[in-house]
């Protein structure tokens, strides 16, 4: 079993290893030549945009809008400055060759600036300044830190999901594309924010750890559509996706192309394209599960929208000779919105398993964040020292963000619940003790859960067995004991997937479990008792009455008489059945009925064609609904034969969606619905059908003949085995 982690302990870490990193890139950001000047290009060469104040730039009396067109020392050394000196991104170079020579012009200038005195000439003269040694951190650009919060957002995301799913191979698969994401942007934070030239050698590597991020993320990210929401095959294909990455990457770092559309923009179309396959393989594959469908629509949404759109405004546009559209710098937000896409997705279609307590890791990482930003702004900006910003910090932490946390987190908490504990055991009651018999505690069970917990599916488990209720797969789903006569059920996802199953929640369906135990031996010993008087009843209306029925048919002289008494007979009989037999399957009910109808057809010289569908033994009627049953086929069929001249009588029985649906029907001759005067048949047929719950609608045409449509709910009895 693959060792499980705190998450508590992946959160510090994380939060440890991102201010590490954070250092690292200050200190990689910083450690150079600074004069104080932001630049644009210019057909000229570079033109300055910005002039930062007590800068060496500004002493010198640059100002913005000043063309720069070469730089000199004091050795007679020149370099003219071209406006392809400040190319954002290097891969933008259509050939090897000039990506090659554009980080050794970059040495050349960065050891310009490496100089004590520099002379920068523009159209109106010339400016001798000296640059500092390193840039100041509040001077960083504002992008710099733009792409650090991408990256860091992304990060943080990955992390927090594979920290409460860690055992699912998806999870490990989007974390392991948040760290390509982050060793994709951190690079590019350094080298596309820089002020005029890096270090040759140094740029180059950052380029080329940023084309390797691009392969970390691509990887996992495209390995994420082979899997998820259920795996394609089982064909092991991460080693097949890792061997085409180190393809790609060495055909890159060895300059086996001098194409750089070759060796590093088509490659990301590949993967693209790739991503797209296998995503459409998954949507054809999950059309028979709702479930997995909902959950990959968003998934594909989220996942391949911001890869399109960059590979479109930034890919695209080189690989066609334009200019991009939309440069690094700013477009690894396209990717920040796929994180949070899938941030949402976690939130509504239950991707990956994100427990409610992630919360708290969010509240943490902020809080954390939010110290340090607030504890710079003030050391940087507002000339306090460092004690008193402390001090400012931990202030707003007890009175504004501790009472604020607590808040929001207390409405969330209560907002994910869907019941209300103190209501629930005296709604309960009332709900049980006053439902009839077809809607028992067995049959409302699975109701009340999937009203309490609202999961995404409940399935009756046939081949477990639990005396308590258990949280399975870290929170997923969670096992519900059986109920006397019943089998154990299992839910799904609680609220729609918007949080993992807790103990508490086990400790409450427990506590229900118990008072329907109750419940169930009340209405058993209720029920027990019934049948007795039943039984008792059917005996002496079999002693008594049968038997002064049958005397009054012998010693009848008129032959009407006796039909009459016979016909008595046998319903008498028929009602003392009921009471000895009490709930007797559907299925043994329609066999008699069935009978019984095909005989009265044969006898009237009519064809009848009995059809019935899904009709089982776990259908169960109580007596009152036998009896009401019974007699609308039984008054439908005689209605057929005394008044519809007809030739074929068709009934057709199904059950479906919880419902027994009745129709029966002729082609004999019908009658006019709205002028004909309803006899007691059909009043007493609506009648037992309202008794029954049931809804029943006729209908009636002179050359059609007539049909019935009874459509009752009927609960299926699930019975242990």
């Amino acid at each position: 079993m693959q060792r499980q982690f705190s998450p508590h302990h992946i959160v510090l870490t994380l939060s440890a290893a991102l201010l590490l990193v954070t250092l690292y890139a200050v200190w990689l950001a910083t450690t150079h030549p600074w004069m104080g000047l932001e630049f644009v290009p210019d057909e000229a060469g570079v033109k300055i945009s910005y002039v930062a104040e007590d800068s060496p730039a500004h002493r010198a009396g640059l100002q913005p809008g000043d063309a720069v067109k070469r730089l000199s020392l004091s050795d007679g050394r020149t370099i003219d400055l071209q406006a392809a000196d400040l190319m954002i991104e290097p891969d933008d170079h259509a050939l090897y060759s000039n990506y090659l020579a554009f980080f050794d012009r970059q040495s050349e200038i960065y050891t310009f600036l490496l100089q004590e005195n520099i002379t920068l000439t523009t159209p109106v003269g010339d400016y001798l300044l000296s640059p500092l040694d390193s840039r100041p951190i509040s001077q960083l650009s504002f992008f710099f830190w733009f792409q650090l919060f991408c990256a860091y957002s992304i990060v943080v995301m990955g992390v927090l999901v594979w920290a409460y799913s860690q055992e699912e191979i998806a999870s490990r698969l989007y974390v392991l594309a948040a760290m390509g994401m982050l060793v994709t942007i951190l690079p590019s934070a350094i080298y596309t924010t820089r002020e005029l030239a890096l270090d040759g050698h140094l740029f180059n590597l950052l380029s080329r750890t940023n084309q390797l991020g691009v392969m970390l993320f691509s990887v996992p990210g495209t390995a994420l559509f082979w899997f998820y929401p259920k795996p394609i095959h089982s064909y092991r294909v991460l080693p097949v996706l890792v061997f085409i990455a180190v393809l790609f990457l060495s055909l890159n770092y060895l300059q086996v192309y001098d194409s750089l559309d070759y060796a590093v923009r088509l490659p990301v179309v590949f993967w693209l394209l790739l991503d797209i396959s296998f995503g459409v393989v998954q949507w054809i594959k999950s059309k028979e599960d709702p479930v997995s469908r909902a959950q990959l629509k968003w998934f594909i949404l989220a996942w391949i929208s911001g890869p399109i759109a960059f590979v479109g405004l930034n890919v695209v546009p080189i690989l066609l000779d334009h200019e991009p559209v939309l440069t690094q710098k700013t477009g690894w937000v396209l990717f920040l919105f796929v994180y949070l896409g899938m941030a949402l997705g976690l939130r509504r279609y239950r991707l990956f398993n994100l427990d409610r307590w992630i919360l708290n890791a969010w509240f943490w990482l902020l809080c954390g964040a939010g110290v340090v930003i607030f504890d710079i702004f003030l050391f940087s900006n507002l000339g306090v020292n460092h004690e008193e910003s402390i001090i400012i910090s931990l202030a707003l932490i007890g009175w504004v963000y501790f009472p604020l946390r607590q808040f929001i987190f207390d409405r969330l908490a209560k907002k994910s619940m869907r019941y209300n504990s103190r209501q629930l055991l005296p709604e309960l009651l009332t709900l049980l003790l006053t439902r009839s018999h077809s809607e028992s505690p067995r049959h409302l069970w699975p109701t009340l859960l999937d009203q309490m917990y609202n999961p995404l599916h409940i399935d009756v488990v046939r081949d477990k067995k639990t005396a308590k209720t258990l949280i399975e797969n870290h929170g997923q789903s969670i096992l519900v004991p059986d109920l006397p006569g019943c089998l154990p059920i299992r839910l799904y996802n609680a609220n729609r997937g918007a949080r993992l199953f807790s103990p508490n929640d086990a400790l409450m369906i427990d506590a229900i479990l118990l008072v329907y135990k109750h419940i169930i031996e009340f209405q058993d010993a209720q029920l027990q008792g019934a049948i007795k008087e039943r039984k008792r009843l059917a005996r002496d209306l079999h002693d008594d009455v049968s038997s002064k029925v049958l005397s009054l048919i012998y010693r009848s002289e008129s032959e009407d008489n006796a039909d009459l008494g016979r016909d008595i007979l046998d319903e008498l009989r028929n009602v003392i059945n009921d009471l000895e037999n009490g709930e007797l399957s559907l299925e043994s009910n329609l066999s008699d009925w069935q009978c019984e109808t095909r005989q009265r057809c044969e006898d009237a010289g009519l064809q009848l064609d009995w059809q019935q569908s899904n009709i089982h033994k776990d259908l169960q009627l109580i007596s009152s609904e036998k009896s009401n049953l019974r007699k609308i086929l039984r008054e439908s069929v005689t209605n057929i034969i005394k008044h519809s001249t007809a030739s074929n009588v068709t009934i057709e029985l199904s059950y479906i969606n919880s419902h027994l649906r009745l129709i029966i029907k002729d082609d004999g001759e019908g009658f006019d619905m709205v002028n004909v005067k309803k006899g007691r048949g059909l009043l007493n047929m609506q009648r037992r059908a309202k008794e029954m719950g049931a809804e029943i609608k006729m209908g009636s045409d002179s050359e059609a003949g007539t049909m019935i449509d009874m459509n009752m709910p009927l609960v299926e009895q699930v019975t242990g085995l």
